[in-house]
């Protein structure tokens, strides 16, 4: 890890340093040189009562665009480490709080879930989760039978739910009398 060549390997900015430190040293100078070029020209312009057209302040404007960009390329990575290093904190600790501060309304909100599931799946057979994989209990007798099975193992009775109800169209057990979801006589 120590060797200059793995390392570089690891840091993929690595390749950029030297044209980021070319872009940090002229970036300022062709600032600087703009800033002079727009001074002069509007020295000469005010100061000078010379009144014909000069080119240097409008070249000395672009100079300064430039050199500005080049200048903020060049430093963009050591910015947003800066901006990185002040955010994320704050950032860190406005999440820890929101949580802190939701915790309980998380856990209402679960059992109301739950209940609602528990409420939904009343009339479901219930599914095991055991050694052998999935196992679904018998309605009639509670009896474990593998999940896809269409009997039960034990009494026979159809696991599917392939009754419908003609009032409220809900499907029922096999041998149901009686719909789950609204109590109408099954026939």
């Amino acid at each position: 890890m120590n060797d200059p060549l793995e390392r570089k390997h690891l840091d993929p900015a690595a390749k950029h340093k030297p044209l980021r430190n070319k872009l940090r040293v002229i970036g300022p100078i062709v600032f600087l040189t703009g800033l002079g070029l727009l001074g002069w020209g509007l020295y000469d312009v005010f100061l000078n009562d010379n009144l014909g057209f000069h080119f240097s302040p409008f070249v000395g404007m672009l100079l300064m665009f430039i050199g500005a960009s080049m200048s903020m390329m060049g430093y963009a990575g050591a910015m947003a480490r800066y901006h990185a290093n002040e955010v994320l904190p704050v950032a860190k600790d406005g999440v820890n709080y929101m949580a802190e501060g939701t915790q309980d309304g998380v856990r209402t909100a679960t059992r109301a879930l739950a209940e609602g599931l528990r409420e939904g799946l009343a009339g479901q057979p219930l599914v095991d989760l055991g050694r052998s994989g999935a196992l679904l209990h018998c309605h009639q007798c509670n009896a474990l039978n593998q999940l896809g099975s269409k009997f039960c193992d034990q009494c026979g009775v159809e696991l599917t739910k392939t009754k419908p109800c003609p009032t409220c169209a809900e499907l029922n057990d096999g041998n149901a009398n009686y719909c789950d979801h609204c109590g109408h006589e099954l026939a």
